[in-house]
């Protein structure tokens, strides 16, 4: 069974991703991820969009597709599991145990727990939340159409350049001080709030003020900035969230109401359930539980779910604050997340010595992405090599989950220039 089973099975795959055009995203034909899907061969995408999404995982919105990477070792064995490219979540449900192993098969767990993106915002994303497990399943059952899934959806965002984003509540005195500075207080009236709970109080006054009251305090609030900038980076965002989204969003203020955050070039910061959250712009790697669930509450034209959003929210101050990946024994790095549904890995950057030239995978079900440079994966069977492979930068792979019970090891051998991340699961 074990013979047969590795000799008709395909070791790994090439995984294309699905692209999402979405008006936030990328219009130049540099930008980011239209440089890296020059790199993959064959796949066709309208240069003319804003690209801001591709999508690596088998979530039913946007399912990847897969074809068997072409391996010598398989050759002579002519009963290939796949032969064309089909989704992802279609092979998954038909042949769980290999797509995602035993292990997880025996848990109960039937699609694969986690979503790779990347992201490419050329302007500011909506204010959003994601929902825990528990109100996802609520929310999903009263209204599938605008939540497509019960899952929760934490998320890690890692920086691939200069990233910027807002994330979580600011400390109160810093909300307060920005409240009694700035020319809002006298359209809230926020004296009269007790401490408890004052700010979601605060919030919720704001969130709830109608279009012309908005459009009083941001024309109030743009006279004062004529001759004041009590906080530079934060008021050049003001400006520019209103040219994307016009002078009556109540999201135009979460600005100053939110932490803000500018990540450097491999920084990561962990997005938990029921906080708040607007990406400004940049390129990142993301990473979640396999959901779309996505409770916004401004700076869009799509479905706005306030009522929700409001109750939802934790609103305490947060001790939130960029992750630097943690160096494991000087053979890859990864980023330290309190949720098990995925992990990341770093497991090669250009020019560093922080990192082993090869490794051993580990984790299985596995998508491995090579943003840079060129790596060479050795296909042991037994511990005997079978067959060397050279892989070229901007190929996706995905790692069926069965490969240690059919005694395949994959070993990975990194060029030096070479930018390689994996994303994987613990549950």
């Amino acid at each position: 069974m074990k013979e047969s089973k590795t000799n008709t099975y395909p070791i790994f795959y090439s995984l294309i991703p699905s692209i999402q055009y979405y008006d936030w995203g990328n219009r130049s034909e540099n930008s980011f991820i239209k440089n890296f899907l020059k790199k993959k061969k064959k796949l066709e995408f309208d240069i003319n969009q804003p690209i801001a999404e591709l999508w690596k995982g088998a979530h039913k919105k946007a399912p990847s597709r897969l074809t068997p990477y072409p391996l010598k070792y398989l050759e002579q064995h002519p009963k290939i599991l796949l032969e064309q490219e089909k989704n992802l979540d279609d092979l998954i449900k038909k042949n769980p145990e290999h797509f995602l192993g035993s292990a997880l098969v025996n848990k109960n767990i039937h699609q694969l727990p986690f979503l790779f993106k990347i992201l490419d915002a050329e302007k500011p994303l909506s204010i959003q939340a994601h929902p825990d497990k528990k109100l996802a399943e609520i929310l999903h059952k009263r209204d599938p159409k605008n939540y497509p899934d019960d899952n929760h959806k934490p998320e890690l965002a890692i920086s691939l350049g200069n990233f910027e984003a807002i994330v979580g509540f600011r400390p109160l005195e810093e909300i307060l001080r920005f409240i009694h500075t700035y020319p809002i207080n006298k359209y809230l009236g926020i004296e009269n709030f007790s401490n408890v709970d004052i700010i979601k109080n605060i919030y919720k006054k704001i969130i709830l003020l109608n279009p012309m009251e908005i459009e009083i305090i941001v024309k109030d609030i743009i006279h004062f900035l004529n001759t004041n900038s009590p906080e530079p980076i934060r008021d050049k965002w003001f400006f520019e969230l209103i040219k994307h989204y016009g002078d009556k969003d109540p999201g135009l203020f979460s600005i100053y109401l939110f932490n803000y955050f500018n990540l450097k070039k491999g920084e990561g910061i962990f997005l938990g359930p029921n906080i708040p959250h607007a990406y400004l712009k940049g390129e990142i790697l993301e990473c979640m539980a396999d959901s779309d669930n996505v409770v916004r509450g401004g700076l869009t034209s799509k479905y706005k779910d306030i009522e929700v959003l409001i109750s939802m929210l934790d609103y305490n101050a947060q001790d939130i604050k960029p992750i630097t990946p943690f160096n494991f024994k000087n053979l890859y790095k990864y980023y330290p997340i309190p949720v098990k549904d995925f992990i990341v890995k770093l497991l090669h950057e250009p020019s560093s010595e922080q990192f082993s030239k090869s490794i051993v995978l580990e984790d299985f079900p596995s998508i491995l992405i090579i943003l840079a440079g060129n790596i060479k994966i050795n296909i042991r069977e037994e511990k005997t090599l079978k067959e060397q492979k050279d892989i070229e930068e901007g190929e996706i792979l995905f790692f069926p989950g069965d490969l240690k019970e059919r005694n395949l090891e994959i070993q990975i051998e990194f060029d030096d220039d070479s930018w390689v991340f994996l994303a994987s699961t613990n549950l």
